[in-house]
């Protein structure tokens, strides 16, 4: 069984879940599979053969033309190409596979569905048509759970290729240690003594991140124990209003004026950290396929506050492992922070039972094995 992965996220190029998602899955699927990585990135194109061995394809003889690219996948005799992300080339590169391929087979896996969301979050014309034209020449579609499957069919109510449903895995980590009282983090000092409400998501539209501004200068003009922590500033996305969403939530940062700590783009490592000092995580998002940014500070016993999200319904119970809000809905946020910053012992015990429950999740081996059975399902090998 021999597989292409095609993907604009791996080892520690990050933009999001999805890079996580390619990190955790391809140490064990290499294991079970003969896998490349077509991995395409700001840096160049490049091929990567098991993981660490990079190719010596350049990217002009890479991507060219698509029929450079079909006749390396022809040489080395795929069975499957799976196609991690929508992107405007390649629709024009699966036509040709197929075209030039017949038997080999083409799986699309949507970790967001375009289609679904686009009055959320703006994307091009040029986008949703990719969208569209991908899912017409694949032969399967991989989708990560139940709420997605139903995003899905009120997209694409006419479609009616393979659905296969596999989910995401979360890597088990320990609970860390919460005996900090502050912090030197680059650029910042988190002030000792303050009950610190962390947040860590991409500033793109959708996430809700101006919500929880709202909430925080509400709070901060009554109370004088707390601080605001956000992380996951980064200027470029592919929302046609990105830019101006990051410029947004800057200015009422700067508008708010204290105890709020903007800390950007940050590593695993330095997430950790943060985990470690924050009281409360909120992750306010309006939209969520599979959400890390939910499960993570859970795995790690941070409690959580979370807007109500159909992909976690099914994994949480709000008032026992976490406290659900309604999304966009300032004054019930509100509410729950002041709970929460008020009853820790009550969002102790919910972190632990959220905690007990993300461990619950499949890890990455069984995940692969998932994989897999998909390939060899819909190749017939």
């Amino acid at each position: 069984m021999k597989t292409l992965f095609v993907t604009f996220e791996f080892q520690d190029i990050i933009h999001g879940g999805l890079g996580r998602v390619i990190n955790g899955l391809v140490p064990e699927l290499c294991k079970i599979v003969e896998l490349e990585i077509l991995f395409l990135h700001e840096k160049g194109n490049k091929i990567i053969r098991c993981i660490n061995n990079e190719g010596d394809i350049s990217y002009e003889e890479l991507m060219s033309a698509p029929g450079t690219v079909v006749s390396y996948i022809e040489s080395k005799k795929f069975d499957v190409v799976h196609f991690f992300c929508v992107n405007l080339t390649f629709p024009l590169l699966m036509k040709s596979l197929k075209k030039k391929l017949p038997n080999i087979k083409l799986i699309l896996s949507m970790h967001n569905i375009f289609e679904y969301e686009k009055d959320i979050r703006s994307c091009s014309d040029g986008i949703l048509l990719s969208e569209r034209k991908m899912i017409e020449l694949c032969d399967s579609i991989h989708l990560l759970n139940p709420a997605s499957e139903l995003y899905f069919k009120k997209s694409y109510p006419d479609t009616h290729k393979k659905i296969f449903i596999i989910t995401n895995g979360v890597s088990s980590r320990n609970v860390i240690d919460r005996n900090f009282d502050a912090v030197s983090f680059p650029n910042f000092n988190f002030p000792s003594g303050k009950k610190i409400i962390f947040t860590s998501t991409r500033w793109a539209p959708g996430k809700g991140l101006e919500y929880l501004l709202e909430a925080a200068t509400e709070i901060l003009n009554a109370r004088n124990d707390v601080c605001f922590v956000l992380a996951g500033r980064k200027e470029n996305s592919w929302e046609f209003d990105g830019n101006e969403y990051v410029k947004k939530i800057d200015a009422k940062i700067n508008e708010i004026g204290r105890d709020i700590y903007s800390v950007g783009w940050i590593n695993d490592a330095q997430r950790d950290l943060i985990f470690s000092l924050a009281h409360l995580y909120v992750m306010p998002s309006e939209l969520e396929y599979f959400s890390y940014g939910s499960l993570e500070p859970l795995l790690v016993g941070t409690p959580l506050i979370q807007s109500r999200i159909d992909c976690l319904l099914d994994v949480f119970e709000s008032n026992l492992d976490c406290l659900f809000y309604s999304p966009t809905n300032t004054a019930e946020l509100i509410e729950k922070i002041i709970f929460g910053l008020d009853n820790p012992k009550i969002m102790e015990e919910m972190a632990r039972n959220g905690r007990i429950k993300v461990n619950n999740f499949c890890g990455w081996k069984e995940i692969a094995t998932l994989y897999h059975k998909m390939y060899v399902e819909i190749s017939g090998l």
